[in-house]
């Protein structure tokens, strides 16, 4: 349901839609869908059989070399797959995906080195196949990865061993280096620097200038851009390395999901309730107003009474829960 301008909603036409509708899973050739991840104007899937679908948008050939809109779900070829598609995950418009082998692979807009490749900055080189993200010495490919997490212009990517590094766009500290002044990209993975001591993230979330990760112990970091408090402080002033955030409301102190949305963040706390921080000029974080907030504040979510699953935001904020059946509930709604 939402905007469908570019087919996003890959339901093969262009008309916007207000309520949920359902693909035809002859659009899949029968197969199960497992998980689907947004990007600004394009849709990725990925199907039981580990095959990778797309949809919406391909100004920027994030689903595909050829084609400018694909309104109907697409299959995703990887030329030089080793292994088999895990997850994928969607930036603004760049694609990236993780395989059973720890690779990561990006395609799509590269204009700030956020697929991996030396670009032309302000130049928007697209890059139409997905190609394995290397590391920095060698140029061999990353390995390692566990998940990746697509936000403006940039990736963070979790490794196996609890280090997250981060690629792409950087003016705002959003890659969380600890350098005193901010590079303008990196066009290979570079390691955020690891303030959280002894503890391990258990999962990254890019949003459009800041990052947030979640911790083993429930606690909270955040980097990146500040100007209307997306990383929880007061201080209007970007945090150039990772920041522990002030969980007084949640339930315990504690978080088990985190999402990273446009200048706003959110988060579940362990009894299941939504809290957000940050901007909220649309009401995007769900509190009854238009008011921000400086620290995680807990929304108006009580009503749902049911168990919260999972957790997505953009310009939006949407709460996937479950109960007797799995649904998806669109709390607070953007408009433009």
């Amino acid at each position: 349901m939402g905007s469908n301008e570019d087919g996003q909603l890959g339901r093969g036409d262009a008309k916007d839609c207000t309520v949920p509708k359902q693909i035809s899973p002859d659009k899949f050739n029968g197969k199960k869908i497992l998980s689907v991840s947004c990007g600004m104007t394009h849709t990725l899937l990925i199907d039981e059989t580990s095959t990778v679908w797309g949809f919406g948008s391909n100004e920027h050939q994030q689903i595909l070399p050829v084609g400018y809109v694909y309104d109907s779900p697409t299959v995703i070829p990887f030329p030089d797959l080793d292994g088999r598609i895990m997850s994928t995950d969607c930036g603004d418009n760049t694609s990236y995906a993780v395989s059973s082998e720890g690779l990561v692979y990006a395609w799509g807009s590269n204009d700030y080195g956020q697929a991996g490749q030396s670009p032309k900055v302000n130049t928007d080189i697209f890059h139409p196949t997905p190609l394995t993200v290397d590391g920095r010495m060698g140029g061999e490919p990353l390995t390692g990865a566990v998940s990746v997490s697509g936000g403006m212009q940039m990736a963070l990517i979790l490794m196996d061993t609890g280090v997250i590094m981060g690629l792409g766009r950087n003016g705002s500290f959003q890659l969380g280096m600890g350098d005193p002044k901010p590079t303008t990209y990196e066009n290979a993975p570079v390691t955020v620097m690891p303030s959280w001591g002894t503890r391990t993230p258990v999962s990254i979330s890019a949003g459009q200038m800041h990052s947030l990760a979640l911790m083993d112990d429930g606690s909270v970091y955040c980097w990146g851009e500040n100007m209307v408090s997306q990383c929880g402080t007061s201080r209007h002033k970007a945090v150039p390395t990772p920041m522990a955030v002030d969980l007084r409301d949640l339930v315990g102190n504690k978080a088990t999901i985190v999402s990273a949305g446009n200048q706003f963040s959110m988060a579940v706390d362990t009894q299941g309730e939504v809290y957000g921080m940050g901007a909220n000029t649309g009401g995007n974080l769900g509190l009854g107003n238009n008011n921000s907030a400086s620290h995680f504040t807990r929304s108006l979510s009580g009503e749902m009474r049911d168990i919260v699953l999972g957790l997505t935001t953009r310009d939006n904020t949407y709460v996937i829960t479950g109960y007797n059946t799995t649904q998806t509930e669109e709390l607070w709604d953007r408009r433009f």
